[in-house]
């Protein structure tokens, strides 16, 4: 394969005598097979500097080793292939005005296969909407939505739930695991308990203390909402019996006027605008997320009672909660953020799917993607298809995660994903970094957030 970075073009470097040494680029070997397997192998690069090494292929990591006597090992390792198919990635290698490229190809699996790989490119140019989609917006939002247009593509936020509802515990002990002076940037509620509005154990979501704290020590707000509903009109009222995941509650019958579910929904929307108006008259921007993984996986299934009727109702839902929040109650200080599935079957899914679900640029901001996925992964096709599905008008962001991705390889592969916001976890009654789905500890929380494309407390 042809060098883009031969043919002539040599780099000066100093040599003990005070002249110069020309140090010619060269890359070898330029392909690079694996079997179905995967597996691991090496590239040598002569160069005067340390090379940077681009996969476009998430399947594909790579490490650079240290620069020694003009050379460097690059171990690039491929993951099996669960697919009957071929397939192929490229390796894009730079140093100062020097490139070139590895074409690296892996074999298909054995036997037979019913949905194949996916392999997604990013097909559109990262192009947000430089405004919100609420005209009305306050100014605070306005300002957030800015700065995070100016971030988006150069860097990223740290983020954490601050505990399942309405605390802080899970981003306190993140930041005392740490072992430094780094808090999460952004810090997430939910709305999960607020049918139980006056039990002694629940939190008062009219008390947005916490809430003040966080934003004036220099954190983002997110709040999302396990919106829980009960099964049956003899269950109103007794929250216990409410459940976020329940089939016999539908959408059709809660936005039809005059049913008992329309008239629940509306007392449940009331009930979270009275804490919105609270934090909006604090002039506090809120970073929104209900109605998460609307979708479930597109083959097996939804999880969640607004996503059970299918994405027409779904996005129904979407539209009625948020015109009820804007024009009844005037709560206009939230950035919307819409959670994009990107499963079929477990295998990715089709762009086609993504798009069905999506409620539109008019009634949306900042699209994420909930992954839970192995540890220091990058997950760029999955952040190209959820680009791809927007068409690069939305930021693109990792709205819900288990374990810590690799920081520098996201951007390296131009998945620049805003932000990332790790779930907690509760062992009985002991907060963890680590669950049965995660294995974060604090030096990598510390890694994570000291890395200098972070945004963390205070830098916003």
């Amino acid at each position: 394969m042809m060098l883009a970075s031969c043919g002539g073009e040599e780099n000066p470097t100093p040599s003990n005598g005070g002249g110069t040494t020309t140090v010619t680029f060269n890359v070898t070997p330029t392909t690079l097979t694996f079997d179905a397997g995967g597996g691991t192998s090496y590239i040598t690069v002569t160069a005067s500097a340390k090379p940077s090494a681009t996969s476009n292929q998430s399947w594909i990591t790579r490490t650079i080793g240290d620069l020694s006597n003009n050379k460097v090992t690059i171990t690039v390792t491929a993951a099996a292939n669960t697919s009957t198919s071929e397939r192929t990635a490229e390796l894009s290698l730079k140093q100062g005005d020097n490139t070139a490229k590895v074409t690296i190809t892996q074999a298909g699996k054995s036997g037979s296969s019913t949905t194949g790989e996916t392999t997604v490119t990013n097909d559109y140019d990262l192009d947000p909407d430089t405004s919100l989609s609420n005209a009305n917006a306050t100014a605070e939002a306005k300002s957030l939505y800015n700065k995070l247009l100016g971030y988006y593509g150069s860097k990223t936020i740290s983020g954490a739930m601050g505990s399942w509802s309405w605390g802080t515990e899970y981003t306190d002990l993140i930041y005392e695991s740490a072992g430094s002076n780094d808090y999460p940037g952004i810090v997430g509620f939910d709305y999960i308990h607020i049918d139980y509005a006056g039990e002694s154990w629940a939190a008062d979501y009219n008390d947005i203390s916490t809430i003040k704290e966080c934003y004036e020590a220099g954190n983002l707000i997110q709040i999302g909402w396990h919106w829980r509903v009960p099964s049956s009109q003899a269950n109103v009222g007794t929250p216990k019996n409410y459940s976020y995941d329940t089939k016999a509650f539908k959408i059709a019958d809660a936005l039809t006027e005059g049913t008992w579910q329309n008239e629940l929904i509306k007392e449940q929307i009331a009930q979270v605008a009275a804490s919105l108006q609270l934090i909006q008259e604090a002039g506090i921007p809120v970073l929104f997320r209900p109605l998460h993984e609307a979708a479930g996986d597109y083959g097996y299934g939804a999880w969640f009672w607004w996503g059970y009727e299918g994405s027409e109702y779904t996005k129904k839902l979407w539209k009625y909660l948020r015109n009820t929040l804007e024009n009844d109650y005037g709560i206009n200080n939230l950035i919307w953020v819409w959670t994009a599935q990107t499963s079929d079957n477990g295998n990715m899914a089709d762009v086609s799917d993504l798009e069905e679900w999506y409620p539109g640029d008019e009634y949306v901001d900042i699209v994420g993607a909930d992954l839970y996925v192995d540890k220091n992964t990058t997950q760029s096709e999955k952040f190209y298809l959820v680009n791809n599905s927007v068409k690069g008008k939305k930021m693109v962001t990792l709205s819900e995660i288990g374990n810590l991705f690799d920081i520098d390889g996201y951007f390296e592969e131009d998945a620049p994903w805003l932000y990332f916001m790790n779930w907690c976890y509760q062992d009985g009654n002991t907060w963890s970094l680590t669950s049965d789905s995660w294995s974060n500890t604090g030096s990598d929380w510390k890694k994570a957030m000291a890395n200098s494309h972070t945004l963390n407390r205070g830098d916003i």
